[in-house]
């Protein structure tokens, strides 16, 4: 699949989503239409929650903290965040209010 064809697919998705298409619905249109996971695999309604949530789509980049992963939740004594957030560093395919719309209907 191309570059093209993904941003395109993953459109469709907060697209449909956002008309009120269920996920169970979007994921039998996308599996009709030959789309596949990154995995070369068919959708899953999994997949289809993972897009519709992920905030890279709107240009947010999320991470969480490596010390947090290995459990050490202070930095001399002060308790260190759980994520960091960097705000349009990812090219956007979802704007702002098509992603707060699928948001709020979650």
């Amino acid at each position: 699949m191309s570059v093209t064809e993904l941003l395109i697919y993953k459109s469709k998705i907060f697209l449909k989503f956002s008309d009120g298409l269920g996920i169970t619905e979007i994921e039998n249109y996308l599996k009709e239409k030959g789309f596949k996971n990154n995995l070369g695999k068919d959708i899953t309604r999994q997949n289809i929650k993972y897009i519709l949530t992920n905030r890279k789509y709107n240009g947010d980049y999320i991470y969480a903290d490596p010390d947090k992963i290995r459990k050490r939740k202070y930095d001399n004594g002060v308790k260190k965040p759980d994520y960091y957030e960097s705000k349009n560093v990812i090219p956007k395919i979802i704007d702002d209010v098509l992603f707060e719309k699928v948001q709020n209907i979650f």
